[in-house]
């Protein structure tokens, strides 16, 4: 009878057991879940950001006038395209890109074999035209030919010595002469090649009359500026250069709306660079620069 209920006593103390174990894990995954939650929050908290100091400054007017920036092409003022005056057989190119030139120098030749023919030819009808001139006179003289034929004969010897003319002329144009000290930009043939009658030989850039930097200017911008406003030239390799606005296009490209930078007009900015570092420039040309022009203020008409 004591064995009976031990054992039931011992089944009615284990769901007991059961239930504490239970609550036990309830509050441990509580716990656990607590714990995360405020890792969580502190892991999210922002992180409070530097106050910035600002100034307040007084609005005040001046009369500095704000400056108006740009690139543009840097070059000589004065560039030239050399050619022959006749066509013809090259027969040397004395001179590369690159080189400088001094004035009366010579810097290509045609072959002379053809030039030299005509101009033979011409001598030799001029001494015909003079023979038969002389002719007609006597003849005349003896009342044998008649005026008419007198006034052809001069007309004919005329016409042989303007044939003589041109003849030495394109001899002596039959080779391209430096027309003042510069350097040479390109060269567009070489010896053997024929060349037609004013093909650009040798693209030329003269020394003597400075340098110039042609730049496209907005339409708002351009009426800000005036022939003789102040400029600065900068470059990669050299301090800021001081020029003037030379010229301004009266009319905007279509394309761009800017006033262009071509030779059909635009904003040129010219400076002189006949003393100082001019060996920089050798091989400049066509290189994009920063250009800043300085308005004088007043409004264009």
């Amino acid at each position: 009878m004591k064995t009976l209920l031990k054992a039931k006593n011992s089944h009615a103390r284990a769901p007991g057991c059961r239930g504490h174990a239970g609550w036990a894990w309830l509050v441990a995954a509580l716990s656990l879940g607590l714990m995360t939650a405020c890792s969580k929050k502190e892991a999210a908290a922002p992180a409070v950001a530097a106050p910035t100091t600002v100034r307040a400054e007084r609005v005040v007017y001046s009369s500095q006038a704000i400056p108006v920036y740009a690139t543009g092409v840097l070059s000589r003022r004065t560039e030239a395209n050399l050619s022959f005056k006749v066509g013809g057989i090259v027969e040397e190119i004395a001179v590369r890109a690159g080189d400088a030139v001094k004035q009366g120098q010579i810097l290509a030749r045609l072959r002379l074999a053809e030039i030299d023919a005509h101009a033979a030819q011409a001598r030799s009808l001029l001494e015909k035209a003079q023979r038969d001139l002389a002719r007609a006179e006597s003849l005349r003289a003896d009342h044998v030919a008649t005026l008419e034929n007198l006034q052809d004969a001069r007309t004919a010897v005329e016409s042989a010595a303007a044939g003589v003319q041109i003849a030495a002329f394109n001899r002596l144009h039959a080779a391209i002469v430096a027309p003042s000290d510069g350097r040479i930009l390109r060269r567009l043939a070489e010896p053997d090649e024929m060349v037609e009658a004013g093909h650009a030989v040798l693209i030329f850039a003269s020394d003597g009359d400075g340098w110039i930097v042609r730049a496209g200017i907005a339409e708002r911008d351009v009426a800000r500026l005036h022939i003789g406003d102040r400029a600065q030239v900068n470059e990669l390799t050299a301090s800021p250069l001081p020029a003037r606005v030379t010229q301004i296009s009266e009319a905007a490209e279509p394309a761009t709306r800017t006033a262009g930078d071509g030779k059909a007009g635009g904003c040129s900015v010219g400076f002189d660079r006949r003393h100082g570092r001019q060996s920089i420039f050798i091989f400049r040309r066509g290189k994009f620069n920063e250009s800043k022009a300085h308005s004088s203020g007043r409004g264009r008409d």
